[in-house]
């Protein structure tokens, strides 16, 4: 039966060893980096509220601002205001509140709004 060579083991266990460090380190090193320059970007007062991708370069988006909300179009060319809408008039389900809900009651949801196939 054949057995490790004490030679050949603990440089293998070091090699390991080193790996393991490594990736931890380039883990921390992520963490470290989002924490520092993920908040320069975040603005108190200007929320997305949802987007919704149309294409590759084109999508719509639903931005809360001030208590309004703004339907926005943004493609390759710009930011265009598509629309000014009150708070009152829209039904907004929090990303928490629609995670929450279990899968059976969101297919039927979906099955509800899904087009007949057979008209």
């Amino acid at each position: 039966m054949p057995t490790a060579s004490p030679s050949y083991l603990l440089p293998s266990l070091a090699y390991i060893v080193v790996l393991v460090v490594v990736v931890f380190l380039a883990y921390l090193t992520t963490v470290v980096v989002a924490k520092l320059y993920g908040g320069r970007y975040r603005a108190n007062n200007i929320k997305v509220v949802e987007r919704l991708n149309i294409t590759n370069d084109k999508s719509l988006w639903l931005v809360e601002l001030a208590e309004k909300y703004y339907f926005l179009a943004v493609d390759k060319n710009g930011i265009h205001k598509l629309d000014c809408i009150d708070g009152d008039k829209l039904t907004i389900i929090e990303r928490e509140e629609k995670d929450k809900m279990p899968f059976v009651a969101l297919l039927k949801d979906k099955m509800k709004r899904a087009p007949n196939d057979s008209e």
